[in-house]
């Protein structure tokens, strides 16, 4: 209804009035027509309580989107969540394996001072965070796994250990690291060649000569294989 005098005008409650036309309520402000209609009146605290819920993540939520931030990873340590959680966006993933994966060499080291473990294999070829550090070429994690205690001499489905991802990748310094630190350039693997074969196969003559210093003499002929 109008008010008389005050033709063309709908009021609201006391001292509040909006446009109208032929239409009814068709030019009133959007917030009125929608408070003026009682289904979306029913609607709006379910879409509130929804919003709510979406932005309510659980703390395993909140690990994986912080990848990146040691900070907030330490404060959901402290709280109580496993520095060893699995999930995330592949198969059996962990946290310690996204972290080194990403190069977060803080995270890597908050998740290792919370009891993380450095020997825990990936889903599938069941490398340790040491193969991954070391195909990455990241020395600082790869130390920081090495101070945690990670074996130099974990080995994958293939029966390698960390020694042959830095020889394919002619990873010269981390070589070095994880000879100096008991990699064993002799541990054969479940095709028969030792890693210092697979040096002779995929390495530079660096790589080799390192490899053979570290184990006192030239590797023996009968283990050398031509290069692919």
């Amino acid at each position: 209804m109008t008010a008389k005098g005050d033709q063309g005008f709908h009021f609201v409650g006391r001292a509040r009035r909006y446009p109208v036309n032929e239409a009814g309520r068709k030019c009133s402000p959007l917030s009125h027509r929608i408070w003026s209609t009682n289904k979306m009146k029913n609607l709006f605290p379910i879409l509130l309580f929804s919003i709510a819920l979406a932005s309510c993540k659980s703390p395993e939520e909140q690990a994986w989107k912080s990848i990146d931030d040691s900070a907030k990873i330490k404060k959901l340590l402290d709280a109580g969540l496993s520095a060893n959680l699995e999930g995330g966006t592949a198969p059996k993933l962990f946290l310690l394996q996204s972290a080194t994966e990403m190069h977060r060499v803080d995270t890597v080291k908050v998740l290792l001072d919370h009891g993380a473990d450095p020997d825990k294999k990936t889903w599938g070829t069941e490398k340790t965070c040491l193969f991954l550090a070391a195909y990455g070429d990241n020395l600082k994690i790869a130390q920081a796994l090495i101070d945690a205690k990670a074996d130099p001499n974990a080995t994958d489905m293939f029966g390698n250990n960390a020694l042959r991802e830095a020889i394919v990748t002619k990873r010269v310094k981390m070589i070095e690291l994880l000879l100096r630190n008991g990699a064993d350039p002799q541990l054969r693997n479940k095709e028969g060649d030792t890693m210092l074969d697979l040096a002779k196969k995929y390495g530079t003559p660096e790589i080799v000569s390192l490899m053979e210093k570290s184990v006192g003499q030239p590797a023996s002929s009968d283990g050398e294989k031509s290069a692919n």
